[in-house]
């Protein structure tokens, strides 16, 4: 049983793979340098004790807490996408060992908030810390002093009203420097792992998860959260037009489900999964895969030895809307991997086709040859290093394009139908733990009749 697109998978024997040895060693180096070397999210920097614990003793959220932040994203991404093309949304910026990723951005970084209340302006510094703090340092990160929040007022899940606010920030050498040490004092206390010095997090007394796992021993003596932004705060004031121009669009009637855009590579790895996603159908409860923190050590890592030839692209076509992780302007993937042995390069198109169907859609997006493939082992052979950098190249390129809007037009094809039966089955390990396993049936099989109630 695959759900690789059959077209794309013929053309996996014939890749062409190469180990990158200087560029594996490069990142080997950068990997055993530990946390001083790893890259930190300006979110991180927001709120450090939280990003501490977060990394060293994650805690499971509760089903309300996935509840709340899947209920945000959605209105998130849509927001987004009503307001701006893919080459607009979700950049990654970054400089010195800092990173994010700023939701809007054309004359001014923009950043997007959704919340059950709006603040008001006046006090926004004092209510809303955080959405400051963050918004400076990506004005910060781009030399731009001029920012702007767009609050989302959301009521039942849904967006209701706008409040858009414009910030100026002074002093964007200084607001620079002082996120350098606060990323430097989160780099130390991970590499001792020991939180002590970081500033009391945001949710202290008020339901941090951390605090009430007994995880966090904070009591309330630490140091107050540093505000870099709101002290080199000039200009904050409501920008009525923008938010009214973004309401209007809000209240625009919702578009066919059929017509919206295929969102990420995943959708088309796994569509049938997708499908009942967009229909909004009742979900079977699911087992959370543990996982290690061995992906976003690698990441670090790359950040590190590579990150000045890292980028964000997107396809011409705008979908998938995903942005596309890149080196030298080609895809790049990060894969970890559990195998007790080291697949030499050449055999990996036949053992592992998923990983070369995910590039070689990323390739066709970006109409590019191949791309990358950093592929980490948790578990590595003795005398192996733990990372290897693969480069690869596929043929016919061209195709590569075509196969990936067939894939598109197939999905949306099955939306228009109300039927997912002609869409790819998931393999068996997705399937086992599909939160639609009861509707779609046997990984092979025919969805079932209730599978074809749209939303």
């Amino acid at each position: 049983m695959t759900s690789e697109p059959s077209a794309i998978r013929s053309a996996l024997p014939l890749a062409r793979v190469e180990s990158s040895s200087e560029l594996s060693a490069r990142l080997r180096a950068a990997l055993e340098a530990g946390p001083a070397q790893r890259s930190v999210w300006v979110t991180d920097l927001v709120d450090p004790r939280i990003a501490y614990f977060r990394s060293i003793a994650p805690v499971e959220p509760t089903a309300d807490v996935v509840a709340r932040r899947e209920s945000g994203r959605v209105v998130h991404d849509r927001v987004e996408r009503l307001l701006a093309g893919p080459e607009h949304r979700e950049l990654r910026v970054g400089q010195d060992g800092i990173i994010g990723r700023i939701d809007l951005l054309f004359d001014r970084p923009t950043e997007l908030k959704s919340t059950a209340k709006l603040p008001e302006v006046d006090r926004l510094a004092e209510s809303r810390p955080s959405f400051i703090e963050q918004l400076g340092a990506y004005c910060a990160l781009l030399g731009r002093p001029g920012g702007r929040l767009l609050l989302v007022q959301t009521q039942e899940g849904a967006p209701a009203s706008v409040r858009a606010v414009d910030c100026e920030f002074t002093d964007l050498p200084g607001l620079r420097a002082s996120l350098l040490e606060s990323a430097d004092r989160l780099r130390a206390a991970l590499a001792r792992r020991d939180p002590t010095g970081l500033p009391r997090c945001a949710w202290f007394h008020r339901g941090c998860e951390f605090e009430e796992a007994r995880i966090c021993p904070c009591n309330g003596s630490e140091p107050l959260p540093a505000a870099p932004a709101r002290e080199r705060l000039l200009r904050l004031e409501a920008n009525a037009a923008v938010a009214e121009e973004v309401e209007a669009r809000l209240r625009a009637p919702s578009p066919v489900l059929a017509e919206e855009p295929v969102r990420t590579f995943s959708e088309l790895l796994y569509p049938r999964q997708t499908y009942f996603e967009r229909i909004e159908a009742p979900r079977q409860p699911t087992a959370r895969f543990p996982g290690t923190d061995l992906w976003r050590r690698v990441r670090d890592a790359m950040e590190a030895a590579l990150g000045a030839d890292l980028e964000d692209r997107r396809g011409a076509s705008g979908e998938p809307a995903e942005a596309v992780s890149c080196y030298l302007g080609e895809p790049l993937l990060v894969k970890t991997s559990r195998a007790r042995f080291r697949t030499p390069p050449e055999l990996l198109p036949n053992r592992m086709p998923h990983y070369f169907v995910e590039l070689g859609l990323r390739a066709g997006a970006l109409g590019t040859d191949g791309g990358w493939i950093v592929l980490a082992y948790e578990f590595p052979e003795s005398g192996t290093g733990p990372v290897e950098m693969l480069r690869v190249r596929f043929p016919a390129p061209a195709e590569l394009g075509t196969h990936l809007r067939e894939l598109c037009e197939q999905f949306h094809e099955a939306l228009r139908r109300h039927d997912p039966s002609e869409l790819p089955p998931c393999p068996e390990w997705k399937f086992v733990d599909c939160p639609y396993r009861e509707l779609c049936g046997e990984p092979a099989g025919s969805p079932t009749a209730a599978s074809a109630t749209g939303r």
